[in-house]
């Protein structure tokens, strides 16, 4: 537990020491705050040992220094739920102390002492109920604001945009053998397919190739959980005849996400195809296509078609058989509050439904409002224009392409890259003389989807265990007080 004699003025010449370690290149020197408002802040000041003419500064609100607490009384070690509301923390409360102090896990941490307990804390400790309690590093990363501090903090790399030649620098290929057996390798993977949003993995065994129990399914439970959908838990792309799915004929099938799903509010975030037989056939070429890259390039280019992208909402719909689904969004999600960050592109014209009108989803009644549909769609169906040439583009500036061979499987964000295969044909009709190796010709892709946040969930975990490696290598040998 944690010491409660917390009222020293300022950090122990000891405590600083530690503080510097702990942020690696950092060093707390003062807390200061103005104790007669409401709703002031704390200031923390911070010195480089590096640069000690530059001092910076962090100031945050008391508010948010009580929030964040991970005190043991106020996050339950087992659980990890949080065991008091934001609404119980008192405006009011003065900060009264502060300290240094190591809480197991987390490294060292700011422990600061308050006039008034959290409110509703009957079952906690007086002690606890005043003190919070903030990982030093954490701090630290939100001064700082950058990529090495928020990742320990669970937050998820940016993506990297690419091109053709950009991917041909950066793309990875993993050998599954290390991915199995190394964490490592798991956790370069993930990182390689957040940032990229595709991956491939080579050597991924092929002889177990029917059902639902293949190595298909333990390359993806290595990351986490399947996600189900009406294709069953992992599906089979093979060339079928009257096929109702575009996919399961030999025909071109061109650059799409695979929306059409269960559940439309929530599509798979990643796909995994694993190549099980690509014997005497001629075409079949998979290409990519990375959708954020080409958003960028209008953002930059041609704002007014990112803007019509990420406003205007389109249909997508798919009613055959026992299933009809639909939802409406705009090509570009962009993420809560932001003007150009991208959450996910929907973009899947095999499976577009009718284009909207405002009119009618505002149920007006006055047909005079129709006008105002012909310009927006004009603008609409511009922009969709210049964001298909883009993935159309003669020089395939945009455009990955690679064959499939048997034992590749790629992994890619299907919230992101566009995804495409030529026609083909076999070079055999079935049952005429059989291919090399006795085989029978034919493509055979099986495939499986995952939701996001088991991948990302997964990523974090790596993460932190790493992180709580090199702390333990740190610290080893170290005695801690105040």
């Amino acid at each position: 537990m944690l010491r409660n004699a917390l009222r020293a003025p300022a950090l122990t010449r000891r405590a600083a020491q530690l503080l510097a370690r702990a942020s690696s290149s950092y060093q707390l020197e003062t807390v200061t705050t103005t104790p007669h408002s409401p709703a002031h802040n704390t200031t923390l000041h911070f010195v480089s040992p590096s640069a000690p003419d530059q001092p910076r500064s962090l100031s945050l609100p008391n508010l948010f220094l009580r929030d964040a607490s991970i005190h043991p009384d106020h996050v339950h070690p087992a659980s990890q739920q949080r065991l008091f509301r934001t609404s119980d923390i008192p405006q009011d409360g003065k900060l009264i102390g502060y300290g240094v102090h190591e809480l197991p896990g987390h490294g060292d941490c700011l422990v600061t002492e308050w006039s008034t307990p959290l409110k509703g804390s009957a079952t906690m400790p007086t002690t606890s109920a005043k003190l919070s309690v903030v990982p030093v590093d954490f701090l630290v990363g939100v001064m700082l604001g950058d990529a090495d501090h928020a990742r320990s903090e669970g937050t998820l790399p940016a993506p990297r945009t690419w091109d053709r030649a950009q991917l041909e620098r950066t793309l990875v290929r993993m050998p599954y053998d290390a991915f199995r057996s190394d964490d490592a390798a798991l956790a370069t993977t993930l990182d390689a397919l957040i940032q990229d949003g595709i991956v491939f993995l080579t050597g991924v065994p092929t002889a177990e190739r029917e059902g639902h129990h293949t190595e298909l399914r333990r390359l993806v439970e290595r990351i986490g959980s399947l996600r189900r959908t009406w294709y069953g838990d992992l599906w089979d792309v093979k060339a079928v005849e009257n096929s109702l799915n575009i996919a399961y004929t030999n025909l071109d099938l061109g650059l799409h996400m695979d929306l059409t799903l269960v559940h439309f509010d929530n599509p798979p975030r990643y796909q995994f195809l694993h190549s099980l037989q690509n014997t005497a056939v001629v075409g079949g070429l998979s290409y990519f296509v990375d959708t954020y890259a080409l958003a960028t390039h209008l953002h930059t280019h041609s704002p007014s078609t990112f803007s019509t992208l990420a406003s205007e909402p389109m249909l997508f719909s798919y009613r055959n058989g026992p299933h009809h689904t639909r939802f409406v969004r705009p090509t570009f999600e962009l993420v809560p509050g932001s003007s150009h960050t991208l959450h996910a592109v929907n973009y899947s014209p095999p499976f577009q439904g009718p284009l909207p009108l405002q009119h009618i989803a505002r149920h007006a009644r006055d047909v005079d409002t129709a006008s105002d549909d012909a310009p927006r769609l004009a603008r609409l169906h511009d922009a969709l224009g210049e964001f298909a040439a883009l993935c159309d583009d003669k020089d395939a500036r945009w455009r990955f392409e690679h064959q499939l061979s048997e034992g590749e499987c790629v992994v890619f964000d299907n919230r992101r890259v566009l995804h495409a295969r030529t026609a083909f044909e076999f070079v055999r009709r079935q049952g005429d003389e059989k291919a090399e190796g006795g085989e029978e010709p034919g493509r055979w892709l099986k495939g499986a989807y995952m939701d996001g946040d088991e991948l990302w969930s997964r990523w974090r975990v790596l993460q932190a265990q790493e992180k709580a490696r090199a702390e333990k290598e740190r610290t080893k040998g170290r005695t801690l007080f105040v």
